[in-house]
């Protein structure tokens, strides 16, 4: 059976349901206020090759049978760690990691980066034993194969020449504290977006996003499923369908062609609180 993306990132992605909360409440008090949409790069949409595919397979359904001496194989010497935090102020930021000398050596590295939290402390609380060993591996196992189940194929600006299975923005913090908005998430859009005054039927469109920014997410009062509420530039908060907005911390994996033709795992990318 696949691995969803919703096993994947289930812990991360609980905790990043808190922080929303906070975030939310935060632009609540903000929102009729105007601000500078911030520049940002946006990677690129791309079409993966044959070759890239059936590689591409061939990690997911290794890391499906938890196969851990085949996904190493499939792991670069040297990988790119992207790390970032859910806010607009956080940034992202990169490091290399590697060579490593064992798969357990890469799925403790790897691994590491998707845990949120004093996952040792938690443990002990619990009166649970923990096998970081086991944990790490199955991490790395869940993100490879629900990254690839669910790819949007693209680039990531901080990952040069990968081929990702997201995609991503890079954009300075320090102009994202000029906005004041320490709390908020942000989000992109591919073409010019409208912004509607509710989420009705023939609401009025109240102002258009433009691609090339990272806008702040703002507080509507019962927006249904399938919505979001934007903070607009010029003061007060529109609606958006969910599908035009996207996420500019995304987690996913990019690949690398290596010297022998073939395609290596080159990158890993998180977001966490």
């Amino acid at each position: 059976m696949p691995v969803t993306a919703d096993r994947a990132v289930r812990r991360p992605l609980l905790a990043a349901a808190l922080a929303a909360l906070l975030v939310t409440a935060a632009s609540a008090e903000d929102e009729n206020r105007p601000y500078a949409p911030i520049p940002a790069e946006i990677g690129k949409a791309v079409a993966p090759s044959n070759e890239l595919l059936i590689a591409a397979k061939v990690a997911r359904d290794a890391a499906v049978a938890r196969n851990g001496e085949a996904v190493f194989a499939m792991i670069a010497d040297e990988v790119t760690l992207v790390n970032s935090g859910i806010t607009v102020t956080a940034g992202r930021s990169i490091e290399k990691k590697g060579p490593f000398e064992s798969a357990d050596d890469a799925f403790s590295t790897i691994g590491g980066m998707f845990q949120e939290g004093d996952i040792v402390a938690m443990a002990k609380a619990s009166g649970k034993k923990l096998n970081l060993g086991s944990l790490y591996a199955e991490d790395t196992m869940r993100v490879i194969a629900s990254s690839i189940d669910e790819a949007d194929w693209g680039r990531d600006p901080l990952v040069k020449g990968g081929f990702c299975t997201y995609r991503a923005a890079r954009w300075d913090p320090k102009a994202a504290e000029k906005t004041r908005a320490s709390g908020s998430r942000g989000y992109w859009v591919d073409a010019p977006t409208k912004a509607f005054g509710s989420a009705d039927p023939g609401a009025r469109t109240v102002a258009t996003l433009k691609p090339g920014h990272l806008y702040l997410q703002g507080f509507m009062d019962d927006l249904p499923e399938g919505w979001s509420a934007v903070r607009l530039p010029g003061g007060g908060v529109g609606a958006v369908p969910e599908k035009e907005l996207k996420n500019p911390t995304p987690w996913g994996i990019c690949f690398l062609p290596n010297v022998d033709g073939g395609w290596l795992i080159s990158a890993f990318a998180t977001s966490l609180l």
